[in-house]
């Protein structure tokens, strides 16, 4: 009798905005000084390069980026970020649905200028407030592109000369201008202005686009936000028992548009996904200490990840670890193999 052959399988991670171009804490960037031994042990025991996720000389954003390395050529298959917003958060997209990403924003009104495009990056509390006020607000969209603060706000324009462009841009007007009067008036807002405090008055709607799905299980992990508050060792173990199933129990899958969850596959996966984007956003935040510790986490998830798989499972692993840095073309690559 033969012996029994590994099942091969990959693990894809994804350190969003690692990288670093501007160095701190004594001419060195913040990868150098977190405590990483388990990236350390992959970088040094694999193969490391550099790539171009779409082409030469393009810096891309996440968006875009994340299509190109699953082998989706942006130029024909992208369709607005506000769609990857929509199915992150398990919702329904149907046929004809436009999805924008939002921000909640302060703009003066006399200069037209968006004086911060976040209103307040930590919108735990007030945020789903803000979206209370607004349900039910929806079907409009346009395109504001916002990276940096103290930019006129941008109108509402129809792409071509069609009814349906013009009549979505007038649309997305008097949307825009029902939202910042909702938002004047809300009493979130009149008690921040009392206060000093830096007021949302307006949503910049950007990103926007139709619903595409790669077809990729959305996996349960509890804890898991997407933001500074993930609990990226909940994601780890979720991709670690979704490969070694049936060894461990696969977790539940969202379906989107609905609450209840499906059973994932009884056999298991051949391919995890995980996408780390807390690093990304303490980047923006310029949050140097805490882009440190954010990556000291990471370090851990990924050993989670690695330690977790049972020796059982009879499975050979390997780790893509795709590092993406905004505004800056090339990509570093790690791949790393064990076989258990």
């Amino acid at each position: 009798m033969g012996c029994e052959q590994p099942k091969e399988q990959v693990v894809f991670v994804l350190i969003d905005g690692l990288g670093d171009v501007l160095l701190r804490f004594g001419y060195h960037t913040p990868l150098q000084v977190a405590k990483t031994p388990n990236l350390d042990a992959i970088a040094s025991a694999g193969v490391n390069e550099l790539m171009d996720p779409v082409e030469a000389g393009l810096a891309c954003g996440s968006d875009t980026a994340h299509l190109s390395l699953l082998g989706y050529d942006p130029r024909v298959y992208y369709r607005g970020w506000g769609a990857f917003e929509s199915m992150g958060a398990c919702l329904a997209m149907s046929p004809g649905d436009i999805a924008s990403k939002s921000n909640f924003a302060t703009w003066d009104d006399k200069t037209g200028i968006v004086t911060s495009r976040r209103a307040n990056r930590h919108f735990e509390e007030e945020g789903p407030i803000f979206c209370a006020g607004l349900d039910g607000m929806n079907n409009a969209w346009a395109w504001n592109n916002y990276y940096l603060d103290n930019r006129l706000l941008l109108k509402a324009e129809p792409l071509d000369d069609t009814d349906e462009a013009k009549h979505t841009a007038e649309v997305v007007i008097e949307l825009s201008k029902e939202i910042s009067q909702i938002l004047v008036s809300h009493p979130l807002s009149t008690k921040g202005a009392a206060e000093g405090k830096t007021v949302a008055n307006v949503v910049l709607l950007r990103g926007c686009g139709l619903g595409l799905s790669l077809g990729i299980d959305i996996l349960e992990a509890p804890g898991a936000t997407g933001d500074y508050r993930t609990l990226l060792t909940s994601k780890a173990t979720a991709i670690a028992k979704a490969l070694s199933a049936p060894v461990q129990p696969c977790p539940l899958v969202f379906v989107p548009g609905e609450e209840n969850h499906k059973p994932g596959r009884v056999d298991g996966y051949d391919f995890g996904f995980l996408h780390i984007k807390a690093i990304d956003d303490a980047g923006h935040d310029k949050a140097n200490i805490f882009k440190v510790k954010g990556l000291e986490a990471v370090d851990q998830a990924v050993s989670r990840t690695v330690d977790q798989v049972p020796v059982g499972s009879r499975v050979e692993r390997k780790f893509p670890i795709f590092i993406m840095r905004h505004r800056r073309p090339l990509y570093s690559c790690r791949v790393w193999r064990s076989q258990l």
